[in-house]
């Protein structure tokens, strides 16, 4: 009795959902399975893919990055999760998060489940993302940090939008110079945030960038 009293909570449950949250589901499993079928099929790893794992292993043994070109955080996470198949699994997990990190941030932008849903789609079955899924290389993480990163601004939480953008440049610097431009931009034409408190958003993301830099100036 308690096994059919649940089914029918499961099924009525099932009934009163949106076709549309349907859709988005089938997205996330359908990049879930290329992502896992391009695991399954491809074993060998780029070649940077190696140095990112050699270099965490040198510094969680020596305290130090054996070279100044890495970023110490892909390489930490690197080693933190195995370098092997471990990695390239969370990598994958790290993806479908993107795919609904991007839902979300065109729902945002658009107001419009369907725009939502088809951005969705085009990045569960884009190539490139489904193939740095698995390659062991900074695109992944990269991708999900940013996209977390505008989807916790478009959301007005800065302290943590603030704080991606500095794990970003720990992953890869290539924003850097834009940073502090996106979060003026971010209070003050996307929240109508005057222009002193958007200057105040600027400087604590400032205080963060700083931290970070004492923080790593020895690794």
């Amino acid at each position: 009795m308690y096994i059919l009293r649940e089914y029918e909570i499961v099924t009525s449950t099932i009934e009163k959902m949106d076709p549309k949250n349907f859709c988005f589901v089938f997205i996330l499993l359908l990049g879930l399975l290329l992502r896992l079928l391009v695991l399954y099929f491809y074993h060998a790893p780029a070649i940077d893919a190696k140095t990112y794992i050699w270099a965490g292993r040198m510094l969680f043994t020596t305290g130090h990055l054996p070279n100044y070109i890495d970023m110490p955080l892909y390489p930490i996470l690197s080693y933190l999760t195995g370098g092997d198949w471990t990695q390239k699994l969370f990598d994958v997990i790290l993806s479908i998060f993107t795919i609904g990190l991007i839902y979300k941030i065109s729902f945002e932008l658009f107001k419009n489940q369907n725009s939502a849903l088809l951005a969705a789609l085009i990045a569960a079955i884009f190539p490139f993302f489904i193939y740095y899924s698995v390659a062991q290389l900074t695109e992944t993480r990269y991708t999900f940090l940013l996209c977390g990163a505008f989807y916790l601004f478009y959301k007005k939480h800065f302290i943590w939008g603030c704080i991606f953008f500095v794990l970003i440049i720990l992953m890869r610097p290539t924003t850097d110079p834009l940073n502090p431009i996106l979060v003026f931009c971010f209070a003050l034409f996307t929240h109508k945030e005057n222009w002193r408190k958007a200057i105040k958003r600027v400087f604590f993301y400032g205080i963060i960038y700083i931290f970070n830099d004492v923080a790593v100036v020895d690794i």
